[in-house]
């Protein structure tokens, strides 16, 4: 469990915490829950414009878990759900599978397929505890370039990919993908910074839908 808070014209603060089972197990899960609360009492009209009621409050929960079926098969997946009250549809969810296949346990190649689907709020990035560095919670405010509501990016990924190590420090490895991303989320600096309680502010939107597909080798 791990928490901390800030005070003034920005008052916010988070908390969370998670559990990973360490122990070799047919099931290795871990699971982990974050609450988040940004508060701005400062001056910034377009910042108290965008915020509703002054505040903002986003609640996230995952689990995961790493299943070795047998020795040459494993599955990895979990679920990630967030709740975001600045969004008209507040409720995200982004699960996960992937599928390990080693055919043969005497050799090492290895077969992998990922399935995915992501979906992200704009501003998300204020609000997640990091895995690395710094621990702070929310810092910044944000409001859409556009003055209208804000729309959640959602990623859908498929992906297939195959290595096999053919030396003691030599692994070859191919894969191959295809993504759809609805929405794509954008973030701007610097738009206004006439004073110094501006330059803690950006704005997002929404940057228009992707699709790509490729391809990659891996050595």
């Amino acid at each position: 469990m791990r928490g901390t808070l800030t005070q003034g014209d920005l008052a916010s603060w988070i908390v969370a915490g998670s559990y990973v089972r360490h122990q070799p197990a047919t099931h290795a899960y871990e699971a982990g829950v974050s609450y988040s609360m940004q508060r701005y009492l400062g001056g910034n009209g377009e910042a108290l414009a965008a915020m509703r009621d002054g505040s903002r409050n986003v609640g996230a929960m995952y689990a995961m878990d790493n299943w070795r079926v047998t020795p040459e098969l494993k599955f990895s997946y979990g679920a990630k759900y967030a709740r975001y009250d600045y969004l008209e549809d507040r409720g995200l969810v982004s699960p996960r599978v992937t599928m390990i296949l080693q055919p043969d346990s005497n050799d090492s190649l290895t077969v992998r397929t990922t399935v995915m689907h992501r979906e992200v709020a704009p501003g998300a990035e204020e609000f997640i505890p990091p895995s690395v560095g710094l621990w702070l919670p929310p810092e910044r405010t944000f409001s859409h370039v556009s003055r209208t509501s804000f729309l959640p990016e959602r990623h859908d990924q498929l992906e297939n990919a195959v290595d096999r190590q053919w030396a003691e420090h030599v692994i070859i490895g191919v894969r191959a993908f295809k993504e759809q991303v609805d929405d794509q989320v954008v973030t701007i600096f610097g738009l206004a910074l006439d004073s110094p309680a501006e330059a803690s502010h950006y704005q997002v939107g929404s940057a228009g839908d992707f699709r790509a597909h490729g391809w990659g080798v891996m050595f």
